[in-house]
């Protein structure tokens, strides 16, 4: 087997993993599947790369609000696209979008921002959502900062995401008159709201998607596209403990279905006497394990080069005995079956038992078992190990 365990995955994230929630499993995705086509210990460098390169990382924004909002309308200015020109999202007076659709933002590389489709103020509807697919929000309204806004913007924070809260439509709201315009009265309506619900430092920009020029839509344009790098880093920082686990247990995987064959393999060549070709055999079996999850030497100095760790530190996460190659002869004995009872009594007769010394045999039970126990414990380490080089220490 060589160092990259080549194929493809099914989408289905292994085990139970917390991280999920706050993670777009899209970013996961991209990341894995950047990552699948090279051995474990190459995987830290190609994070590196794409953490120093983000216009090559995908970054979704999702413009949320109720129905009415002006959500179809902000993502046209955004794009500098007019209503009605071809590829804009389609708007009017009652609600358009039907399902989420993605725009491409059109000076951002990767930048993507999706319409979509109202949100009812009822907490059923807000938990309806599934936040976990984006990585970054616009929260509309086109109104006071009401309930909904508030669900959202809560429902936004406990996902563990950041937005920009949009007061859309504020052309309507500051009308020139005698009276002193009312924006940066709204702006601090807002703020003053947003703080309430627990968000520490909002932002907040009020716009107009008719008046492309006034207001804020020039900042919040400005904004995306200077916060855009930093957002992606940001968001592929999160989904990298995610992406590690899969790429580690889907590497165990791999190994995992050559088991069973290296096993019958083994006791079928050592069917009628063990010898010590077995047991070397199987030892450069447990050796290739470490190699392929990245735990020897050489690949733990790469992990550290990579992400700026010691190798030491890393080291100190390795507990399985496996990891070094074993000794063949403590292999042979964990594999082999004692000598039967019967057998070791006619070796003792004169003459009947000439020939008949009892010679052991191999187990294919525990020859199986000592292959499995070495990979699981060694994926076990590979995973902690690449963990504890992404730690925030």
């Amino acid at each position: 087997m060589g160092r990259g365990v080549q194929g493809t995955d099914g989408g289905a994230h292994d085990g139970d993993l917390e991280e999920l929630r706050a993670v777009s499993p899209r970013k996961i995705q991209e990341l894995y599947q950047a990552c699948a086509t090279g051995g474990l210990a190459e995987v830290p460098a190609i994070i590196r790369s794409a953490l120093e390169q983000p216009s090559q990382i995908r970054l979704d924004v999702a413009v949320l609000g109720e129905a009415g909002s002006g959500k179809s309308a902000l993502v046209n200015a955004l794009r500098g696209v007019g209503c009605g020109e071809p590829g804009a999202a389609p708007t009017g007076v009652t609600a358009t979008t039907r399902k989420a659709t993605a725009y491409a933002h059109p000076t951002v590389p990767g930048l993507y921002l999706w319409d979509l489709p109202g949100v009812g103020v009822t907490e059923e509807d807000v938990g309806r959502l599934d936040l976990s697919r984006y990585d970054f929000f616009l929260l509309t309204a086109s109104e006071r900062y009401r309930h909904a806004q508030s669900r959202l913007a809560r429902a936004i924070s406990a996902a563990g995401k950041r937005f920009f809260f949009v007061r859309t439509k504020v052309d309507v709201d500051a009308q020139p008159g005698p009276e002193p315009s009312p924006v940066e009265e709204i702006r601090s309506s807002c703020v003053d709201a947003l703080q309430k619900d627990g968000v520490g430092s909002p932002r907040v920009f009020l716009v107009s998607s008719l008046l492309r020029e006034a207001y804020d839509l020039p900042a919040l344009r400005a904004a995306l596209e200077s916060d855009a790098p930093a957002l992606k880093r940001e968001a592929l920082e999160k989904a990298i403990p995610v992406a590690l686990s899969r790429l580690v247990r889907r590497t165990s995987k791999a190994l995992m279905k050559d088991v069973w064959g290296k096993t019958l393999k083994s006791c079928l060549y050592c069917a009628e006497k063990p010898g010590p070709d077995v047991a070397t055999s199987l030892a450069d079996t447990i050796l290739a394990f470490s190699i392929e999850l990245g735990l020897d030497e050489e690949s733990l100095a790469q992990v550290a080069k990579a992400t700026g760790k010691p190798a030491g530190l890393l080291q100190a996460e390795i507990r399985s005995p496996w990891v070094k190659r074993p000794d063949p002869e403590q292999v042979l004995k964990l594999i082999t079956k004692p000598v039967p009872f019967s057998s070791r009594m006619w070796s003792l007769l004169p003459y009947w038992g000439r020939g008949a010394e009892g010679q052991p045999e191999i187990s294919l039970e525990a020859t199986y078992r000592v292959l499995t126990r070495a990979l699981a414990e060694m994926t076990e380490d590979a995973e902690r190990m690449l963990h504890r080089a992404y730690a925030k220490e």
